[in-house]
Order: C-alpha cells, then structure tokens, then sequence
C-alpha cells in the first residue's frame, strides 16, 4: 500500500511536472515565434527601405542632372531636353515620366510626348509647395493622386529651378509609379495578412501593399508610430490594435535616411500564431493521451518520449524551412571546404551562373570565381596566419565585395559575395561560407547614370563636366612630357538663322552632322567636346610647336564648310575658332577657356570661317 501511494504520488508528482514543462514549452514557442515574426518584419521593412532609398537617389540624380543640364539651355521645350528626359524615363523603371514645369504651372516639355501640348499642373501640391519654397533642398515627394492623364495612382518626386539669384523658374518632377514596388513586394509577401505600408514621415499614406484604395493619400500621423515610436528611434517594433477592423497587428518600420520616408511592415497576431495555436493543441492532446495511458509511468519515460517527439519536430520544420527557403530564394548559398572542394550549392545558382548544383559539388574555387575574388581570399589568409602566429585563436572573417563571375554561356554577370572565413589551428583556411546576389541590373543602371552625367545627350560627346577631368589629364600629361596643348573653342557661324528658318529638329540634326565631322577632323588622342547649343571645344594634344596646330585648324574649317543635307535641304555652314595653347597662355583650365572664347570672337570680328590664336598682348587689352 505504501508503495502503491507512494507509486500514486510519483505518477502525480511526475504528471504535474510533466504538464508544467509541456506549457512552458508552448509558451517558450509562441515567444519564438513571436520573436521570428519580428525579426522577419524588422527585416523587410530595412530591406524595402534600402531598395527605396535606392530607388529615390536614382531618381534624384536624374532631376539634379535635369537642372543642371535647363541651367544651360535658354530653351527648355527643345528635343534635346525633351531627349535628355527621355533618356531617364528609360534608364529608370520606378518613374512613368518625367516633365518640366514652368513658372506659370504649366508642363512645358516631358520625356512621354514631344512636343508637348502646355498642362496646366499649378494647383498640385508639390508645385505650390516647391513655389512657396523655392530654396527646398531635398527632394519633395508629394502625396499620391491618380493622374489626369491616364487615371492611374502617382507620386511625384520634384525639385524646384531658380535663377542665380535663387528666384523661382520653375519645377523638374518625375511621376513615380507605386504599382512598380506593389509588384516587387507582391513577390515577396508569402506571409498571410502581412503587409507593407509606405508612409511620409507626416503620416501621409503613399502606397501599401496590398493595395487599399481607401487608404491612398490618407493621413496616419495620430498613430503610435508617428506619435510615440518615431521620435524615439528611427527603427523597431511595436503591437497595436488595428483602427480599421481592431485586429491586433505586430509592427516593424524602418526609416529612410536621407529622404522624410517611412517603411511599415505588419502582420496580424493571430496570425502569426496560427501554426503555434495548432501545435499547441496538437501537443496537449497527445501529452492528455500520455498521460492517461501512461498514469504509472515514470517520470523519466514519459520525457525522454516527450523529448524525442519534440526533437524530431523541431528537425522536421527546420529542414523544411530550410529546404523551401534555399529553393526559392534568388541569391545562392554555397559552402566550400578545403579538401572536398565545393559542398553545398542552393538550387538558385542556375538561374545564376547557368549551371545545375551537382555540377559544381566538389569543384575548387579556381575557374568559378574571378580572380580577384581569390586573390582577396589569399590577402585574408595571410592576415589569420599572421594572428595565429602571433598567439591569437583563430579568427573569424568576414568579407563584403563585387566581382564579375563567369558563367556556364562564358557572359559574366556581376555579384555581390558575402565570405565569411574560417581557419584551422595552425593558420590554413579551412572552409568558406557564401552568399552571392546577383547585381548586374544595378550595376548597368550606375554605368548608364554615369553616362547621362559625363556625355552630351545630343551629340553623345563628353560634356561640360567631362571635358574638365580631361583638360587636367591633358595639362599634366603635356607639362610631363613637355609638349603644347591646343585648346580650341569653336562656335558655329550663323547657325541661329537655320536653327530659327527651318526648325530646333533640324537644327540638332545638323549639330550632329558636325559633331561627326569633328571626330573624324582630329585624331583618335584628342578630344572634341560639346558646351552646349552651337559651341564646342577641342583638345589637340602633343603638339611641339604651336605652328602644329594650323593645318589640323584648316582642315578641321574645312570639313566643317562642306555643304550638308537634311530632309532634302542643302545647307551651309562655317566655324569661328579661337586657340590657346598650354603652357604659354594659362596654366589652369578656366582661363585656357577663358582666352579660347576670347580669340574665337576675334576670329568673328574678322570675317568668321578662320582660327585666330591667342595673343596675350592683344587680347588681353580688347
């Protein structure tokens, strides 16, 4: 009897614990995936945030370089800003459009349609703001609104134009597309009732995804997130009750840092825990059955069983989890081990590089990463051995870089690699830990950004900003090998008439026609640059006498003077050319143009269709 209560009470006893410890459990995995939910919303709101940012400086560049570029044309409904816009509606798919505005509100050129019909824009919120603040220096995003013109939602991305006297001239704006990023994060939102909001940081509703029309252009900033949570820390975590339907939602938001932008990821409490509620249930009533069947079982039977149930379904979900992230997942993991070569590759690579996984296992480094890419490897090794050596455990390494990698059609793509190193005992590498992103796409858009910024629209020759780095290269490499630099500055004789007789089309198809003639004039070392309108600029380089320069002048008047013919119309035209020379007239390059500009008007003066070279005695005094 004794030993039957005493048995009753061990039973009971263990029964109690045993419950205690399986409700514990649960709760420990409701907090886990409370907390997994967390970090997986903390870490789309912070990657949306940072392909935004992207996005937006992309976009911001484009309208700088929009200003930049009407700073120097007295006319800013021409083609050439028309293409000038044009080129940045192509280069950058987040934006539908982008458009000038003058000063009276009215859309005076847009890269959509040319010539453009005036559209009156006064009343819109982002032009009556930037006209009330001509001095804003970011970038002014506007609220959303669906457009006149095709009835579609649109943000507006803008910045003002002033004179010098910073006097209000007008608007530069691109017409953002929210559906752009409602697609992208379509994509990614696999996650049920998670969602992505997208907010001013006045609490104005730019766009969510999904899409709730109600909520367009709406303003939140009587949220917590904008009352309490913003002013603290520009990222974090929070749960609310829903204004809406009054659902409980777990928030996380990160904020951009250069534009006033909020990104607000959230998925409803319940749920998140709508798999942990099933198991939950599912794990009480076996541990129920267990427990009645199990009544005089000890206590160490019935949680080694426990355990091991818990084991093999946390191992279950973990490589399910695994297994579903690694095959649809765009970037690639791979491991790499100093004997086995190659050990793991996810199934992401062949949209990659071309090839299959069970094509690389095994496989060394050498031939699959660029060569720069091992080099780096090489440079960290030897640091580790360094520490090793010097009485340090083994490190830890991380690396961060970009690499063009072959693949397996030989056309290299660009990557991004994330290494992390680890080294054995005695200083050898013992095996990598990769992750490679494919960032080709980015990488075109910088060399196309680049492009727009350092060569001419029109003609495609180096502009303004160019032809400066060049004139420095030039001047050193002349002062080095003590050789003359010619600096020529050439103006088109009465290219206005024809420009005003026969139209602006006309008039830059025949700036063309004689920026090719130029390029063909000098040879492959010099440089024939474009100011703008009717003026260029040409460096002829390794001279060793100034009266080297004359015939290539000559030759240069003379192609120039041949007739032309566009649409069907025989035209004629001549250059003025004013010539300075390096080191003898200026030792810096503002004053070689200086005096260039100088001797071309004098060339004008004496009858045009010549050259006239720089006289410091003469020129300096007219």
């Amino acid at each position: 009897m004794r030993t039957s209560k005493l048995l009753t009470l061990v039973s009971i006893a263990a029964s109690v614990a045993i419950v205690a410890l399986v409700g514990f459990n649960i709760w420990k995995e409701r907090e886990h995936a409370l907390d997994e939910a967390r970090q997986r919303l903390s870490d789309l709101s912070l990657m949306q945030a940072e392909q935004l940012e992207r996005s937006l400086q992309s976009v911001d560049l484009a309208l700088n370089s929009t200003i930049e570029e009407l700073g120097r044309s007295s006319n800013w409904d021409s083609r050439s800003i028309h293409l000038h816009l044009k080129n940045y509606e192509t280069a950058l798919p987040q934006i539908r459009a982008v458009a000038v505005v003058a000063a009276n509100g009215n859309i005076i050129n847009d890269s959509a349609l040319f010539p453009v019909t005036p559209i009156f824009v006064g009343d819109r919120e982002h032009f009556t703001h930037l006209h009330d603040h001509p001095d804003n220096r970011m970038m002014y995003i506007s609220a959303p609104f669906k457009s006149r013109r095709d009835h579609q939602w649109t943000v507006v991305l803008s910045r003002p134009v002033t004179d010098k006297t910073g006097a209000f001239r007008g608007v530069v704006f691109a017409r953002m597309q929210p559906q752009y990023f409602q697609e992208n994060l379509q994509k990614i939102l696999r996650h049920e009732s998670c969602a992505v909001s997208v907010l001013r940081r006045d609490g104005m509703m730019l766009f969510r995804q999904p899409h709730d029309e109600k909520t367009m252009g709406k303003s939140f900033a009587k949220l917590p997130l904008f009352s309490t949570h913003l002013p603290i820390s520009e990222q974090g975590s929070f749960e609310k009750l829903a204004a809406v339907d009054g659902k409980l939602l777990l928030f996380s938001y990160s904020t951009l840092k250069n534009y006033p932008v909020v990104i607000a990821a959230h998925q409803e409490k319940k749920a998140i825990l709508a798999n942990w509620r099933n198991h939950a249930i599912r794990a009480s009533t076996v541990v129920s059955i267990i427990l009645l069947a199990g009544f005089f079982l000890t206590r160490r039977l019935i949680f080694s069983l426990q355990q091991h149930e818990q084991d093999i379904a946390a191992k279950l979900a973990s490589e399910q989890q695994l297994r579903f992230m690694t095959e649809n997942m765009l970037d690639v993991i791979w491991t790499w081990d100093s004997v086995k070569g190659i050990t793991f590759v996810s199934p992401s690579v062949k949209h990659l590089l071309g090839h299959l996984p069970d094509e690389l296992l095994g496989r060394q480094l050498e031939g699959l990463c660029a060569q720069s890419t091992l080099e780096k490897i090489a440079e960290k090794t030897a640091e580790a051995r360094a520490m090793i050596e010097a009485g340090e455990p083994p490190p830890l390494i991380d690396l961060t870089f970009e690499s063009q990698v072959p693949t397996k059609s030989a056309a290299p793509v660009w990557v991004e690699n994330r290494l992390r190193l680890f080294f054995s005992a005695d200083g050898s590498q013992s095996s990598i830990q990769g992750l490679s992103r494919d960032v080709t796409e980015r990488k075109q858009a910088q060399q196309q950004l680049e492009n727009l910024a350092n060569f001419d629209a029109l003609t495609g020759l180096p502009n303004r900003v160019l032809l400066a780095d060049r004139m420095q290269l030039e001047m050193s490499r002349s002062k080095r090998h003590h050789h003359l630099l010619a600096v020529c500055f050439l103006d088109l004789d009465n290219f206005k008439p024809i420009n005003d007789r026969h139209g602006h089309a006309t008039g830059d198809h025949l700036i063309v026609q004689v920026a090719n003639r130029l390029k063909q004039a000098v040879r492959e070392e010099d440089t024939v640059a474009r100011l703008g309108g009717d003026e260029f600029v040409m460096l002829l380089t390794d001279l060793s006498q100034p009266l080297e320069v004359e015939p290539m002048l000559q030759r240069v008047l003379d192609d120039i003077a041949a007739p032309y013919v566009i649409d069907g119309i025989d035209m004629h035209i001549s250059a003025s050319i004013g010539v300075t020379l390096y080191p003898t007239d200026g030792d810096n390059p503002d004053t070689l143009l200086r005096h260039a500009d100088q001797a071309m008007y004098h060339a004008k003066q004496a009858g045009r269709n010549r050259f006239h070279k720089f006289d410091k005695h003469h020129n300096l005094h007219d």
